[in-house]
């Protein structure tokens, strides 16, 4: 892998120093050159760190730093022809305008790697420790006055419970002390401006019509004319309520009957955010139920859910809080490098030319959706070694089918097969502290859609497919090649769930493209398709799907295996507090020597 070029690095207000070095370092230790432009209220810091980087050797030619208004200067360096990539952390919407900029471009699509917002919630069922959720809640939804990307949003609480739990939570809030930061007894300090304060207050205006205040904290008399709103907690009915983040010292309350946890779970799903989780219970079997079935990037159990630390706990979001990879997690930098360029690349970058126009007829219907998603479901948590022979199986039928195509794409199933065991099938301990287990998962995103021209060459065609397989999707394989249709009953028949793999014509997946329930779309197609696809996949609404093609050029085709492996998946980090269920039981097993 090599630099991509010149990476452009925005970075927020909220975290002005360790955002905007993990974005720049990562980028220059890829092998780019980095124009980095920090979020314009604190510039400062940023002008600062801008220093360091210079004095440590970094060369001018490789750094520069442009501070101003993001509106202006955001919006002339996304649009730069020169760019090769964007790092992004901020809103959900200012990424979406990114990604549909970016998609403008002609050739194959630069990477947006993108940190978005999150409606994170906390599930309390009722063996949870009262005092402990209460001291977790108000440290995840108001420390930081609220303004984490990773902070509580919607505390969800199991009604046999519920009573006990607010009134604790509002006497926790009793205690909070809101004003300036600088005194040590001050709990909660000011939002970052103006229109933040308004914004929220607006929301609390809102929220006292129709939903019930729980409790509200008092804003020192001396503070009465800075940016300051204080923490508040609200008890609405539903998630559904809340139109939007809420990016502040405001958590909300929901209740729920023990019965009724899997609902709560899909309305959590159907948000479409998936950055922070927070559960407290006992029970091992609900831990694993609720970490499974959420698709979030980071899942804390028994304590709160901010603060995570690099190289423990790899941080970021899945489906509208962000892209992938995770900061400060082992396959970050290797997003911001491109395969070395080759010769042959070079000279395959114009196959498979066809400029026909998108018309999208057919599509695939809610209920085949729901039921790949199932299989998915099902598939991503077979047993590892069980994971790993069905794709060795497969690879088999290829290799003994009578059709050349298949044959020709058997290796790479196998080989698919093998990495699967590195990180896939079982997740990667990272280092923590003692009385605590930090696990970094590899999942598959959902449905992936595998669209090909009808000239990709099949080994082509079956490596994204088999990637794809091997970190967990379903498939739906779209193409008008005659021999797609051997390749579900191939699948089936080497042990894999019956819904896992479809196959469609070209068309039907130009539809899935459209409005399909797909996680991320790969090709093998010519640059002027790709170009096509990716404007297609910007004008979506809701996530920032992932776009792996291959063209022949010098885009995600080229890529080693194990990294293009990693396009196919998305991270989980699952911290549990191993104390909160009568310590750690590893520490048993030591020899004193």
């Amino acid at each position: 892998l090599e630099g991509r070029g010149v990476f452009v690095c925005i970075s927020p207000w909220n975290f002005p120093l360790a955002i905007f070095l993990g974005q720049v370092t990562a980028a220059l230790a890829a092998g780019n050159a980095v124009i980095a432009k920090p979020a314009e209220q604190t510039s400062l810091v940023a002008a600062r760190a801008a220093e360091l980087i210079l004095e440590a050797g970094v060369p001018g030619s490789a750094f520069q730093l442009v501070p101003g208004p993001g509106r202006v200067i955001g919006n002339q360096l996304i649009n730069d022809p020169r760019i090769a990539g964007v790092a992004f952390t901020g809103s959900t919407e200012t990424a979406q305008l990114i990604n549909q900029a970016l998609a403008k471009r002609p050739g194959v699509p630069l990477p947006l790697i993108a940190e978005t917002g999150g409606q994170n919630a906390m599930i309390v069922d009722s063996t949870a420790l009262p005092e402990q959720v209460v001291q977790d809640a108000v440290i995840s939804g108001f420390q930081s006055a609220g303004q984490r990307c990773s902070a509580l949003r919607v505390l969800f609480v199991q009604e046999d419970i519920a009573d006990k739990l607010c009134h604790m939570l509002v006497g926790a809030m009793k205690e909070l002390r809101v004003g300036d930061p600088k005194f040590l007894d001050i709990d909660v300090g000011p939002v970052i401006d103006e229109k933040s304060c308004k914004t929220l207050e607006k929301h609390a205006a809102r929220m006292k019509k129709e939903a019930k205040l729980l409790h509200a904290c008092d804003v020192l008399p001396e503070c009465k004319d800075g940016t300051f709103f204080a923490p508040h907690c609200f008890e609405i009915p539903s998630i559904d309520v809340l139109e939007r983040e809420v990016f502040g010292p405001v958590v909300h309350v929901v209740r729920f009957k023990a019965r009724d946890l899997g609902k709560v779970l899909d309305q959590i799903n159907a948000s479409g955010y998936g950055l922070t989780l927070g559960i407290h219970s006992r029970i091992d079997s609900t831990v694993r139920e609720i970490s499974h079935k959420l698709r979030v990037g980071n899942c804390y159990v028994n304590r709160n859910q901010i603060g995570a630390v690099v190289g423990v706990q790899p941080f970021g979001g899945q489906g509208k809080s962000g892209t992938g990879p995770k900061a400060g997690g082992p396959h970050y930098v290797e997003r911001f490098a491109k395969p070395v360029a080759t010769a042959s690349s070079a000279q395959n970058a114009d196959i498979h030319d066809d400029r026909s126009p998108i018309i999208v007829k057919d599509v695939l219907s809610k209920a085949q959706y729901a039921d790949m998603l199932s299989a998915q479901e099902e598939w991503q948590f077979f047993d590892g070694n069980e994971r790993v022979r069905i794709l060795e199986k497969l690879a088999s039928k290829l290799s003994d089918s009578s059709k050349d195509e298949l044959v020709s794409g058997a290796d790479h199933i196998a080989d698919f097969a093998a990495l699967s065991e590195n990180g896939f099938v079982a997740p990667k301990r990272m280092p923590g502290p003692t009385g605590e287990t930090n696990d970094l998962y590899c999942l598959g995103r959902g449905v992936y859609l595998v669209q090909a021209d009808k000239d990709a060459d099949p080994a082509h065609v079956i490596r994204h497919l088999g990637a794809a397989l091997a970190a967990g999707n379903a498939v739906i394989l779209a193409g008008d090649q005659k021999w797609f249709v051997d390749l579900p009953g191939l699948a089936f028949a080497a042990g894999m769930p019956k819904k896992l793999l479809t196959a469609v014509s070209a068309n039907t997946g130009l539809g899935a493209m459209y409005d399909g329930d797909i996680a991320g779309v790969s090709c093998v197609a010519s640059l002027d398709r790709v170009t096509s696809f990716k404007q297609l996949l910007a004008k979506r609404d809701g996530a920032i799907l992932s776009l792996i093609s291959d063209s022949g050029a010098e885009d995600d085709g080229a890529l080693p295996d194990q990294a293009f492996m990693h396009r196919f998946a998305t991270e989980k980090t699952i911290t549990i507090n191993t104390t909160a269920a009568g310590g750690n039981a590893s520490l048993m097993s030591m020899d004193e020597g």
